[in-house]
């Protein structure tokens, strides 16, 4: 069943009505307004509706179809509904208060709708889905609108596989704007093309592909899309999965061999919804996972303090020579003298963990990747559902499928205060892979060039093998000019430090040794920390043409100390 993002349109002779109603084609119809928590009342009946909106250039009927909320659904009357027109779903006690909204669809024992989070699907008579909407108090901006009054509208009616960025709080004074234009339309196209994530064996002949948006199923329909190293395997079928469409299970007859990894190629006919195709020559790979053991999957960096502009996570890597699937590992919280408080189970959140790699959790996908937005989604697993972790000092676990203890995690507030740096929105990284756990002299936090925490990533504090230098300065280009026509218009300062926790002070200093401007004041440093230096002063002037020095300290947190000065040339070229 094709998903399209168009909605079907009559192309019989003009000014005439079709003798048969199209058929409704996904999308053509589509959730254009929820309100989930109508308490309080801003200035709206203070019941639950759905709105939804017919694209379609002639009328549709919703006999036969169905609402489904959570695990419960109900079937529509039949009302007809105009084109361009919206209408309202809600329950028949409420016909009344919503009898001065325009058309209703009064549902008896209408599905209740879960005011946190939740996933609404429209389907037609015949149970194909229309449109689907997961929705969440994390698409409010507002905390004061996430507590209830206030519903969540679609921005453009044209991008109705929209996730986040499609969605919106009312901006109507009555808390939204039932029956009529949203409050927040405006053109928000979808121009991304979609994107491969990872692939997970389901069992020894078939594999699960996900995908980072709603996906045209008629194009994952095809099995002849796929094939499997280099063309050895082809699948049998492809079997796109809905609501949504994120994912896809292809089905193969010959099993994958134990300890060998596939690599998964796809054509480049795949499409979202939108009708953005997939970027050519899309891979992942996969392979049959193996049980983790002991310091297998260890704890590699936290941030157990969150703050305003990044969210709590744990990053996991994997320094064995296993491929190990996340979802046979449990987190466990516990109390100093080892009685579990807490545990959370990552049994339905599958992700295949390669030796050598990272995978971040999170209980905030989104704005994990607003602040650090290089870090791909498929490196993310988001599960919501996780417990807070403790703000001031921590003891975690991490086990396998057998309950035993594979790598173990305390944390405290006090690893900061001798470095003099504060714990919020501020990790915890492991300075090297090797190094036991429960040694606390192996955990840094995160250096300030960095951004204060590196998740996705290698580590800012980690340290390689034969480090002996305390610093070493190196400027790219040594001679710059600063005079934007793209060519050598910065100078790039890049200061290695092999001890880790070390605060930095870089200063430039004009040729009579007056201090011009400082790139760095006491920065908590990594391991490698760049800076950049436009060829300007502390008051944005441009800097005369001459040599200038590069005045780098390093004060070390083992009571090391380290001076280096470097020449950098500004040449103007008018």
């Amino acid at each position: 069943m094709p998903l399209i993002s168009q909605p079907a349109r009559y192309s019989g002779p003009a000014g005439q009505e079709p003798a048969v109603t199209p058929a409704v084609t996904p999308y053509s119809v589509i959730i254009s307004e929820v309100m989930a928590d109508p308490i309080p009342v801003i200035g709206l009946p203070g019941s639950e509706y759905i709105e939804i909106f017919n694209r379609n250039i002639f009328p549709v009927t919703t006999g036969g179809w169905k609402i489904v909320s959570g695990n419960r659904s109900k079937i529509l009357p039949n009302i007809v509904i105009d084109p361009g027109s919206y209408a309202l779903i809600c329950d028949a006690s409420d016909a009344n208060a919503f009898a001065f909204f325009g058309r209703t669809i009064l549902v008896y024992g209408m599905p209740a709708l879960l005011n946190n989070e939740g996933v609404i699907t429209l389907k037609d008579s015949h149970g194909n889905i229309i449109h689907t909407l997961s929705y969440s108090a994390d698409l409010y901006e507002s905390d004061q609108k996430a507590e209830g009054g206030w519903s969540l509208e679609i921005i453009d009616t044209g991008n109705p596989c929209g996730k986040w960025d499609n969605w919106s709080e009312s901006h109507d004074s009555k808390g939204g704007t039932p029956g009529n234009k949203n409050s927040v339309e405006k053109e928000n196209k979808d121009l991304e093309p979609p994107e491969l994530f990872y692939a997970i064996p389901e069992d020894p002949a078939s594999i699960r592909l996900f995908f980072s948006e709603n996906m045209d199923s008629a194009s994952l329909a095809n099995p002849f899309n796929y094939s499997v190293s280099n063309g050895i395997l082809q699948p049998l079928s492809a079997l796109p999965e809905g609501p949504a469409y994120t994912s896809v299970l292809l089905n193969f007859n010959i099993p994958f061999s134990i300890d060998k990894v596939y690599r998964v190629m796809m054509l480049d006919l795949m499409k979202d919804c939108a009708g953005n195709f997939i970027d050519k020559n899309s891979v992942t790979d996969f392979a049959l996972p193996r049980d983790p053991q002991i310091s297998d999957v260890i704890f590699n960096e936290v941030l157990f303090d969150a703050s305003d502009r990044v969210p709590e996570f744990i990053e996991f890597f994997n320094r064995s020579e296993k491929v190990i699937d996340i979802a046979d590992l449990s987190l466990l919280q516990y109390d100093p003298a080892g009685i579990i408080k807490k545990s959370f189970s990552m049994q339905d959140h599958h992700f295949l963990l390669f030796p050598g790699c990272y995978v971040v959790i999170t209980r905030d996908a989104r704005q994990l990747r607003a602040f650090k937005s290089d870090l791909s989604g498929k490196y993310i697993i988001e599960l919501r559902s996780m417990f807070v972790l403790p703000d001031d000092e921590g003891h975690l676990a991490l086990t396998n499928s057998a309950s035993e203890i594979i790598d173990r995690l305390e944390y405290s507030e006090d690893l900061y205060k001798y470095l003099k740096a504060e714990p919020e929105g501020n990790s915890l990284e492991r300075t090297s892979p090797d190094l036991n756990s429960g040694d606390q002299s192996g955990w840094l936090p995160a250096s300030g060039n960095s951004g204060y925490a590196t998740p996705g990533c290698r580590n800012s504090q980690t340290l390689t093998a034969g480090d002996v230098a305390f610093i070493e300065v190196n400027i790219i280009p040594e001679i710059f000019s600063p005079d934007d026509d793209g060519i050598d218009d910065n100078a790039e300062i890049k200061v290695t430090c092999h001890d880790p926790g070390s605060k930095l002070t870089v200063c430039i200093f004009d040729a009579r040794g007056r201090m011009i401007k400082v790139l760095s004041d006491n920065l908590l440093s990594g391991t490698v920390n760049t800076f950049i230096w436009d060829g300007r002063d502390s008051a944005g002037k441009a800097c005369e043409a001459g040599i200038y020095l590069v005045n780098t300290g390093a004060y070390g947190s083992t009571g090391k100390n380290m001076n280096s000065r470097k020449a950098v040339t500004v040449i103007r070229r008018y």
